[in-house]
């Protein structure tokens, strides 16, 4: 497996984790009174990872259609 695939794959991983309910971590924000910055938080890195798979694959493709430049 090639670096980057193996970056996709773990960004690929993260994502799916930060959509998983986690409900221990939920419990823990109410009691501690940050359900809502926790749920912000978790959008932002969904959206920060996101954007950088589709860097990573826009790369790979450049990078698959363009064996040269590599």
């Amino acid at each position: 497996m090639s670096a980057h695939q193996a970056k996709l794959d773990a960004i690929e991983l993260m994502i799916r984790d930060l959509q998983t309910r986690h409900e221990e971590i939920r419990h823990r924000a109410a009691f501690r009174g940050c359900s809502a910055e926790l749920r912000i938080l978790q959008e932002e890195l969904l959206a920060y990872l996101h954007s950088k798979r589709q860097g990573l694959s826009e790369a790979g493709a450049a990078a698959a259609e363009n064996p040269a430049d590599s």
